[in-house]
């Protein structure tokens, strides 16, 4: 079946999915069929590889504009940083771009993560966190252009400059409008001074999927917001009771031999302190009425996987 859209003819089509005001809302090319958005000129892909997701070539929003290209091969574009090498691009409703990602592949037993990654060489990239060479896995752009997020490919490193000094990182970092770091996924347990002391940072289990939100969260004005902890907080408050927050250990649903830590998130406003666990629990601390008493956990042999 051959779509007609603002962007082109789509032709041969399969797998072919509908909003439910009747929209075309993706769907797979089977010929060469050519797009054109603003100045780019774009190939939905149509051939079938060994490294190819069977996903849509193209999405669109309810009312027709597009969403997301998935590109018969890899091409450069222009973006906000330059020249950027792109594989699938996705939009905003009024045609900026809203992602890049470099590469798409889909990782398998044929195609290794390795093979995937070495697809994309180094690039250089000079932001306000700093100079640094990495090979990405995503460009997250706002609407004005302004870089979002910057992703990694899994086995990346880089050291970026935060508001707590030099930190080497792993995922990724999101920033703030004015390009101020927002957020970052320690490359490893990293020990902070905060406002109730020393707390070793580190999430054990981040997945390193997105950089839109990473672990360690500064405000706007660089102060510390949030972390995650693998440290016990014992705090006692102005009745002298006292509270011990403990990161939960359970089993490892691929290593029954193994424990899995779930660590406690730790938010800071100006005045208060709140300790969550596993999102589902909350418990708020004025700052300056309470004792507060940390047992680092970085060297528990029980955490494997930092």
């Amino acid at each position: 079946m051959d779509i007609d859209t603002n962007y082109g003819r789509l032709y041969n089509c399969r797998n072919i999915a509908y909003h439910k005001n009747g929209h075309v809302a993706e769907c797979i090319c089977q010929n060469k069929s050519i797009i054109r958005l603003n100045n780019l000129t774009l190939l939905p892909y149509y051939t079938e590889n060994e490294r190819r997701k069977l996903s849509p070539s193209i999405k669109f929003y309810p009312d027709g504009t597009l969403k997301s290209v998935y590109l018969e091969k890899q091409v450069s574009i222009n973006t906000p940083l330059g020249l950027t090498a792109a594989e699938l691009i996705t939009f905003y409703p009024d045609g900026e771009l809203c992602r890049v990602f470099p590469l798409n592949g889909k990782i398998s037993a044929y195609w290794s993560e390795d093979r995937e990654i070495n697809l994309l060489g180094k690039m250089t990239f000079p932001l306000s966190v700093g100079t640094f060479t990495t090979r990405p896995m995503c460009f997250h752009f706002y609407k004005n252009g302004h870089l979002k997020s910057l992703t990694l490919q899994s086995t990346e490193r880089i050291t970026i400059n935060t508001p707590v000094g030099h930190l080497k990182i792993k995922c990724g970092f999101s920033l703030y409008k004015d390009g101020q770091l927002c957020s970052a996924e320690p490359a490893s347990a990293q020990k902070l001074l905060t406002p109730i002391g020393h707390l070793t940072c580190c999430d054990p289990n981040s997945i390193g999927l997105s950089a839109d939100s990473g672990s360690l969260i500064f405000t706007e004005s660089g102060a510390l917001q949030q972390l995650k902890t693998i440290d016990i907080i014992n705090i006692i408050d102005s009745v002298n009771c006292r509270h011990s927050f403990v990161p939960d250990r359970i089993p490892n649903p691929l290593n029954e031999n193994a424990l899995l830590t779930l660590p406690l998130t730790v938010n800071f406003s100006i005045n208060t302190i709140t300790i969550e666990k596993n999102t589902a629990e909350k418990f708020t601390f004025p700052l300056h009425s309470c004792q507060f008493i940390i047992n680092n956990m970085q060297n528990d042999p029980t955490i494997k996987n930092i």
